[in-house]
């Protein structure tokens, strides 16, 4: 993890993780879609990143058997 402190390193905090617990996927960002997190201020590209990841283990998750979407 090589993140600026203070800023990307943010994402790694339980402010900025516990805003995905429960929303549907995708997710977005700043009012992106019923699913949004706030972006870490400074830090958009990071953000984007672990939104990403996010929704692309989503839709990973839904190929296994007896996961429902």
């Amino acid at each position: 993890f090589n993140e600026t402190p203070g800023l990307g390193a943010r994402a790694q905090e339980p402010e900025f993780t516990a805003q995905f617990a429960g929303l549907n996927t995708p997710v977005g960002r700043g009012g992106e879609g019923a699913s949004s997190i706030d972006a870490i201020s400074g830090a958009t590209i990071t953000t984007d990143a672990v939104v990403s990841g996010v929704n692309q283990c989503a839709d990973f998750m839904k190929t296994l058997p007896g996961v429902n979407g």
